[in-house]
């Protein structure tokens, strides 16, 4: 890393913000890369630093890199090259977007040497914590202790109805919905509009309704992503807002 480079990262890491936990997931709340963008962008520019991330081919089969670029107006750099981890699930567009987004989050920080929230986007084990112990007061110690009533013998738990229901009406996880936010956020205000424009005709919504409280089904889902991934590339804004 050269001179002025690491001069102006030195002066942006003693002025960026904390970046906040504000969305959320499976296993608690995270910073998603609409948030650590809005973060790092304002110090970075006035630093004259900015970042690009874009895609390539790494020539081997089908594989993919992530290439982040941190840039200084006096025209040094340095390169992170980071290969593209996709899981196969049953929408290909759906896990393509969600590394995506997880990969350049990641990319982000660590060329900045920041750390946006703890990694608990992978299985967690939750260690069960002992009951606290009620205080008995003396008062209660000195009462008669009332009989025992039997038991009544518990029913097991009613089948969920979400369960009951076809793949298509199953309700989405959080972060599916969280998913979805962030590929609109992406794009820039006329391209979103329109999309947010046919979700709402499509699917009978109100013209003042706000799409993101009414992300609940796959097909919804799938609406958006086939939306978005049919935009050109300069549809694509580094920061935004969805509704």
């Amino acid at each position: 890393m050269t001179s002025e480079l690491t001069k102006a990262l030195c002066a942006f890491q003693r002025e960026v913000g904390t970046i906040h936990k504000e969305a959320r997931a499976q296993y608690g709340n995270f910073a998603d890369l609409a948030t650590v963008l809005s973060t790092i962008t304002p110090p970075l520019s006035k630093q004259g630093l900015a970042i690009t991330q874009t895609f390539v081919s790494s020539g081997e089969g089908e594989g993919i890199n992530l290439i982040t670029t941190l840039r200084h107006t006096s025209g040094e750099s340095v390169e992170s090259v980071l290969p593209m981890v996709i899981q196969k699930g049953r929408n290909a567009l759906h896990d393509f977007g969600a590394a995506c987004t997880y990969l350049r989050r990641y990319s982000l920080l660590a060329m900045l040497n920041l750390v946006a929230d703890i990694d608990t986007d992978g299985v967690v084990d939750d260690v069960p914590q002992p009951p606290l112990q009620q205080e008995v007061k003396p008062s209660q110690t000195k009462a008669k202790a009332a009989p025992a009533k039997a038991k009544t013998p518990a029913k097991p738990p009613a089948e969920s109805s979400a369960a009951t229901l076809p793949p298509e009406e199953q309700p989405i996880s959080d972060e599916e919905r969280a998913l979805c936010r962030q590929l609109l956020t992406e794009l820039k205000t006329e391209p979103r509009n329109q999309i947010i424009t046919a979700f709402k005709k499509q699917f009978g919504l109100p013209s003042d309704a706000l799409i993101t409280q009414h992300i609940t089904l796959p097909a919804h889902v799938s609406f958006i992503q086939e939306r978005v991934s049919e935009q050109p590339p300069e549809a694509y804004a580094s920061s935004g807002s969805a509704e």
